[in-house]
């Protein structure tokens, strides 16, 4: 409004927004927006249900997990590595709350052709997620890089399941939680259904006990307006180069 006024009134050489004051704004402006972005660790979709995805190395169990929750054979179950390539989702009710859950292709370090497009594709959801299940195989050593899912979100937003403890254990729980500290652990099998009841009581409690920040204004943005706040940013900031460039307000 500011500035629609000093165009009306430039004539009488009136400075209603010194230039250096506009670009500070806009910066301010930007600033508040890209925070709300990015509070929540991605988007509640328009249908409600709260962002889980199953991600960890390969062969950790994660499908048969995914289907354990869903009570349902939705994920395809094979003892070779690597069989899920596609994200398969299903949604589960537990304590009252809407759960959409995401099965990944498992993280392996090197990988190609098709295989190499399912971990990307794991990753990227992965970062968007509003809670991670990071499903370990509690029968066999830790692989290198893992934990990296889990080490770039907040603890609060990360649940680790070290699946398959009706196995001989080997993984070390107690390095794990050096590694990943204020994480919250748990010990399950997929096949057994052990382990299982604990897993969601864990979930109900993170979105009980507000861990996942569902705040009046993550639930009102979906997908598309979180985009529409993103393409904001970079118009208001584009607005602020034209004025210290000197091109005027009627190109801001």
């Amino acid at each position: 409004v500011r500035v629609e006024a000093a165009l009306d009134f430039a004539e009488h050489g009136i400075d209603l927004v010194p230039p250096d004051e506009f670009a500070t704004q806009c910066e301010d402006i930007c600033t508040r927006m890209e925070r709300e972005v990015a509070r929540g660790r991605g988007e509640v979709a328009s249908d409600g249900l709260i962002r889980v995805v199953l991600a960890g190395p390969p062969n950790a169990g994660k499908s048969s997990l995914l289907n354990r929750l869903a009570r349902s054979d939705r994920s395809l179950v094979h003892h070779r590595p690597g069989t899920t390539r596609d994200v398969v989702r299903t949604e589960v009710e537990v304590g009252g709350v809407e759960f959409s859950l995401s099965d990944t292709a498992g993280l392996m370090s090197a990988a190609e052709g098709a295989d190499a497009k399912a971990v990307q594709r794991a990753w990227e959801h992965v970062r968007s997620c509003q809670l991670l299940l990071l499903v370990l195989d509690g029968s066999a050593p830790l692989p290198v890089g893992a934990l990296k899912a889990a080490q770039g979100l907040p603890p609060w937003n990360v649940l680790c399941v070290v699946n398959k403890c009706d196995l001989p254990q080997v993984l070390d729980v107690d390095e794990l939680r050096a590694a990943l500290p204020g994480v919250e652990f748990m010990r399950t099998s997929a096949l057994t259904g052990q382990g299982i009841p604990e897993l969601e009581a864990a979930l109900g409690r993170v979105v009980t006990e507000g861990r996942l920040d569902a705040s009046a204004a993550d639930c009102v943005f979906n997908a598309r307006q979180r985009q529409a706040l993103r393409r904001a940013v970079a118009e208001i900031r584009k607005a602020a180069r034209a004025v210290r460039a000197g091109l005027g307000y009627e190109f801001a």
